[in-house]
């Protein structure tokens, strides 16, 4: 999942080098960065962190400190990550949230279990 921090810096500087750079030069920016050789590599295995998140609410709803209802609710945006334009920029992201919002509840329960 550390990759997903580093997916969303890769969209921001994108964002900038585009609204700061005449575009000309963003883009070249930007190829030259996807010509990497170790940019694949990275780009496909922040795709197994989205089968290690269902694992790790499958872990947790087995354990019974969330519901089954996590992974269930995590099909539904990974599906709709799928499905949703990239250009629907505020919807893409509401679905890519919707893929995180059980940590939330995880959280809630790991400060509960703390204080007593």
């Amino acid at each position: 999942m550390l990759n997903i921090s580093g997916a969303v810096k890769d969209d921001w500087w994108r964002m900038e080098i585009g609204q700061t750079v005449p575009m000309e030069v963003a883009v070249r920016i930007s190829d030259a960065v996807d010509a990497s050789a170790l940019l694949a590599p990275w780009r496909d295995v922040s795709m197994i962190g989205f089968l290690g998140l269902v694992l790790v609410y499958v872990g947790l709803a087995r354990a019974g400190v969330i519901g089954w209802w996590a992974p269930a609710v995590y099909g539904v945006p990974l599906v709709g990550m799928f499905t949703v334009p990239v250009s629907l920029t505020l919807v893409y992201g509401l679905v890519f949230t919707a893929l995180f919002a059980p940590l939330a509840v995880v959280g809630v329960r790991a400060i509960q279990r703390s204080t007593l």
